[in-house]
């Protein structure tokens, strides 16, 4: 009989059992193997730019690894990224989210960082991008809508399931990107949205899964929040498994 410890948060949905690690923890499995393992793996999200400012690029969500894997039997260490940070389960790595461009290039990550915009500060003209996404974990951070004056709005940061918006040329910051869907709870839920650029103009549309496990950092449309950046969200690694 194949058994099964963690020092996951243990759920059931009708015949299967659910594992959440919210936290560094670790898997073990005796007895026997465990066939037919759904996972998915977030990586934590990257934050907005620093410091807060007027011109705030979007931070991009944590990558995300997904698929049915077998489970020998052992012991399995879980590490769950903090914001920014990578996850990892088994031989897979999810890495952690690109923090948005401040007056510069948005950063690399699972999902990149919004491009930020000079703004008025007149270092020089150049037009800055968002940063590229891990191939198959997440999208690429959005470009700010140009570089110099007038204040232009900066990049939204990518998704684990959508590139991250473009600025506007009225100042308004680009969209974070949207998250990727998954039931694996029994629920249906979006994960790792990009964070929202925010710029003189105002802020962008939040990705779907804004504020789920391994979201980017950016700000809330809600005219409370405007001034508000919200943080990144950590990563999160879930199992689903027929009960044994």
């Amino acid at each position: 009989m194949t058994v099964v410890t963690s020092t996951g948060t243990v759920t059931t949905d009708g015949d299967y059992t659910v594992v959440t690690f919210e936290a560094d923890g670790s898997l073990t499995v005796s007895g026997g193997t465990l066939n037919d393992v759904q996972y998915l793996l977030v990586a934590g999200g990257g934050n907005a730019a620093l410091p807060q400012s007027t011109y705030v690029a979007g931070g991009g969500a944590g990558g995300v690894i997904t698929g049915n894997i077998t489970i020998n039997p052992g012991s399995y260490p879980v590490i769950v990224g903090a914001p920014g940070n990578n996850s990892s389960f088994l031989n897979m790595t999810a890495n952690g989210g690109g923090q948005g461009g401040f007056f510069g290039n948005g950063f690399s990550g699972g999902s990149g960082g919004g491009g930020g915009t000079l703004g008025v500060t007149h270092i020089n003209f150049q037009n800055f991008v968002g940063g590229p996404g891990v191939a198959r974990q997440g999208y690429a951070g959005g470009n700010p809508a140009g570089g110099g004056y007038p204040p232009f709005g900066p990049g939204g940061g990518g998704g684990a399931a959508g590139p991250g918006g473009q600025g506007t040329l009225d100042g308004v910051g680009g969209r974070g990107g949207v998250g990727i869907p998954s039931d694996i709870t029994g629920n249906m839920v979006y994960y790792a949205g990009g964070g929202s650029g925010k710029g003189p103009g105002g802020i962008g549309l939040n990705g779907t899964g804004y504020t789920g496990y391994g979201a980017g950092g950016g700000y809330d449309l809600a005219e409370s929040n405007y001034c508000n950046r919200l943080s990144a969200q950590p990563g999160v690694l879930i199992i689903r498994y027929l009960s044994v």
